[in-house]
């Protein structure tokens, strides 16, 4: 390759990059690290916080020793975007290691990268076990520290591995360990198949002793109650929990781990193998010990979270599996190949339509298949074979067609609080259009005219992707900036009051820096703190009537009214200290102690990942509410 086609190749990366990772901002898991860090800067605004109260997950990550004193140069908006770009530039350096340790073609790797970057990252429930998040969390820099202590070790650089992978262990030992057990059941590979199966055998073994009842684990189980609250809060962590989408995702990462595994070889294989092991354990892991064992620990280890490098491995070598099928002559019927090829395009779709799994598992199979025909030495000639190959792939692309036809209003929702059509078209022109750049590049054909045309496409599509990079919404930014010292807000919501700010934990956390009452996603800790988990049960029922917070549709009945006059006396009622309950609705026949513009768009009643215009919230004053309940009470 020319410096000129390397260039181009490179924005073709970088765009296929801000096409699936544009900057959401602060949302999902991000807050919670954000918050952590400010409680460190500010810990007696956050002291009776219900998240914090207890315990939180802080004490287990190093990363709000380094992410505080950024926020407390730079502010939080700027410091989670420098906490964003520093991960996301290292996650990418340890990710093309990787995948120069892998694939010595640079041609192969450029495409592997791509496979990487633009197949769907995410299992589980929601996708919440996936690589590469689009924002700050400890998690990026655990999976870079991975990624390159994997590279390290497989260029013979074990003490620079060690201490890498020491690094991401300490910044989130649930991502670090699964590549700790991935590189070891890679040496052992090395040395012998036989060690290995030991090695892997023992690991199942052992995990399936916590499916006895064994006496000596009591004391480590999860009593009933807080078992209860944690399925209802975190029914995500157990497997038997899961809906059939996300076994579809996951079974179909699992068996595109054996097609890889299968049709490479030397340290890919290796690779392959190790990392779909690594996830099988981690799946077992979870089955015996939270979902039969109910032992506190294995919950709050969440080991499921080791498919992650399984996704990872899956996505980085299958265009790679895919070539080396073609070259062998596996695909030796036009058929084969297109069906073959709908493979990515299917992952590829289902990274920002989940529903497309249902199209993506059956792909895999008939893949598998393939690759077990050609293993055993059936080779795909004569008119039968033609036509059996005709039917499947038309059924194919007929399944394909009607799970994208199913999945396309999951277009519209498919990013926090934007129009999900525009995400979407962008997503997919500057994906698109850099895969198109790449391959020109890497096919030869821009030699045949001119370069300079690739480039002004590369310049042109890299703008577009500048200026559309920052994804957040009004309310986001409003929320990230830290409210000014003269601001009405600070009126609206007095120092060092315990508040209820419906679909507000953002406003209270972010802009206003203090303690939130109650929000649904405070209870994350449940799984970790049993105090945690009672807390959160207690005030749960207080607050039946919100109908603005996502984390709370899987909790309870969302009701379709406004709340009353009644909803807010008993919330108030329940929690004597409570002083103030905020809503963006007005509660009629009830007159508000303050009100406060948004000047920006809010999430709505009962579809919170939508946002509507600025407009008024309201606040109730609980010692009113209290006193407005007392004749009642006498009468």
């Amino acid at each position: 390759m020319t410096r000129s086609e390397l260039g181009l190749g490179l924005i073709a990366l970088a765009l296929v990059w801000s096409g699936t990772r544009p900057y959401y901002g602060i949302w999902l898991d991000a807050r919670f690290y954000a918050a952590q860090a400010l409680a460190r800067l500010h810990p007696a605004s956050f002291s009776t916080d219900l998240y914090f109260i207890h315990g939180s997950q802080d004490q287990f990550t190093a990363f709000s020793y380094l992410y505080a004193p950024v926020i407390e140069i730079f502010g939080l908006e700027a410091a989670h975007a420098i906490a964003f770009g520093i991960g996301q530039a290292c996650w990418l350096i340890a990710a093309w290691a990787l995948a120069s340790a892998l694939i010595a073609d640079c041609r192969a790797r450029l495409w592997a990268f791509v496979g990487l970057l633009l197949f769907a990252p995410r299992v589980g429930v929601l996708g919440t076990i996936s690589y590469g998040e689009p924002f700050a969390t400890p998690r990026l820099f655990a999976e870079a520290a991975s990624l390159f202590a994997i590279a390290a070790v497989l260029n013979g650089r074990r003490f620079v591995g060690a201490v890498a992978l020491g690094g991401g262990i300490a910044m989130h030992p649930l991502i670090a360990l699964p590549a700790l057990w991935t590189l070891i059941l890679m040496c052992l590979l090395q040395r012998s198949l036989l060690a290995f199966a030991f090695a892997f055998g023992g690991a199942l073994l052992a995990t399936a002793l916590l499916l006895l009842p064994l006496e000596q684990l009591d004391f480590a189980r999860m009593d009933a109650f807080w078992l209860d609250v944690t399925q209802r809060r975190s029914y995500w962590v157990f497997l038997t929990m899961w809906p059939w989408e996300a076994w579809l995702r996951s079974g179909t990462t699992l068996l595109l781990g054996a097609v890889v595994a299968a049709t490479l070889s030397g340290t890919q294989f290796r690779f392959a193998l190790a990392a779909s092991a690594t996830g099988l354990t981690g799946v077992f892991l979870t089955y015996a010990g939270t979902d039969v064992g109910h032992l506190h620990l294995v919950s709050a280890a969440q080991p499921a979270r080791a498919l992650w490098i399984l996704v990872l491995a899956v996505n980085l070598l299958l265009v790679p599996a895919l070539f080396r099928l073609a070259s062998e002559g596996a695909l030796n019927w036009i058929y084969a190949r297109l069906l073959v090829a709908l493979l990515p395009v299917t992952l590829a779709a289902m990274k920002g339509l989940p529903a497309m799994s249902l199209a993506a598992f059956p792909i895999s199979v008939l893949t598998g298949l393939l690759v077990a025909a050609f293993r055993l030495g059936i080779r795909f000639e004569g008119s039968i074979s033609r036509i059996i190959l005709v039917s499947v792939f038309g059924t194919s692309v007929a399944w394909f067609t009607v799970c994208l036809l199913m999945s396309a209003s999951v277009v519209f929702d498919s990013s926090p609080d934007t129009s999900g059509l525009v995400s979407a078209a962008r997503a997919c022109m500057l994906s698109g259009g850099g895969t198109l750049l790449l391959w020109t590049v890497l096919t030869g054909r821009l030699r045949q005219r001119s370069m300079s045309v690739g480039w002004l496409c590369g310049i042109a599509l890299a703008t577009a992707a500048v200026m559309t990079f920052d994804q957040r919404s009004d309310w986001q930014k409003f929320t990230e900036t830290q409210v000014p010292v003269e601001d009405p807000l600070r009126d609206f919501v007095p120092r060092n009051s315990n508040i209820y700010w419906e679909g507000g934990l953002e406003v209270v956390w972010l802009r206003l820096r203090q303690a939130s009452y109650f929000s649904c996603a405070q209870g994350t800790g449940a799984g970790f703190f049993r105090a945690t988990a009672v807390s959160f049960a207690e005030r749960l029922p207080s607050f039946r009537f919100q109908r603005s917070e996502i984390d709370c549709f899987g909790l309870m009945q969302i009701s379709e009214n406004p709340p009353s006059e009644a909803d807010l006396v008993r919330a108030c009622t329940r929690e004597p200290a409570l002083d103030y309950v905020v809503l963006p609705t007005r509660v009629e026949h009830l007159t508000p102690s303050a009100t406060f513009h948004v000047p920006s768009g809010r999430p709505v009643p009962n579809a919170p990942w939508r946002s509507r215009p600025a407009g008024d919230v309201f606040r109730y004053n609980c010692d009113d509410l209290r006193r407005s309940d007392e004749p009642a009470a006498a009468g």
